[in-house]
């Protein structure tokens, strides 16, 4: 009985931020090491891009050139976005990045995991990716939920002396 009810609990809370994420386009921002009970429930809806049935594409490898674009464009425009906002750092940091996508293009979760300690700047550009998309959709609405994940290199401005 216990266990019935937390499983309905845990149920109806991820289902009320999915649908909050969904209607609002506010994404959820879950560290990986924090997303283990709701990742095999996000793998089932969220299929990766190469199960994804996409409208636009009859073969994987149009399918991959048109994820692959939009993926560089978004860290791309974000890096141009959260060096507006003053974020900088002084070293590389490693950053594994698991996204899941709307129908729309527009982001619900974000998952993500820094290689190095978690810092004052790391939950900084969390909070300002969490900002950005509220905006900036992916690029790809395509009617069918899907996920990509990737590692990035934030990499370092020429001159910058603050730490991460």
């Amino acid at each position: 009985m216990k266990t019935s009810f937390l499983l309905l609990a845990t149920f109806f809370f991820f289902g009320y931020f999915q649908v909050q994420a969904q209607h609002e386009h506010k994404p959820e921002a879950v560290s990986l090491k924090k997303a283990k009970e709701k990742s095999l429930k996000m793998h089932d809806e969220y299929p990766k891009v190469a199960n994804a049935q996409f409208k636009c594409c009859d073969n994987n490898e149009k399918k991959h050139a048109i994820v692959d674009k939009a993926w560089h464009d978004l860290w791309h425009n974000f890096t141009v976005y959260y060096h507006e906002k003053g974020l900088y750092f002084n070293k590389k940091q490693r950053l594994y990045a698991h996204l899941h996508f709307s129908e729309t293009g527009h982001l619900d979760y974000f998952g993500y995991h820094f290689k190095r300690k978690k810092t004052e700047k790391s939950d900084q550009f969390v909070k300002l990716f969490k900002e950005y998309v509220k905006t900036h959709d992916f690029g790809i609405a395509e009617g069918v939920k899907f996920s990509q994940c990737g590692e990035l290199h934030l990499l370092p401005r020429e001159g910058v002396r603050e730490g991460m």
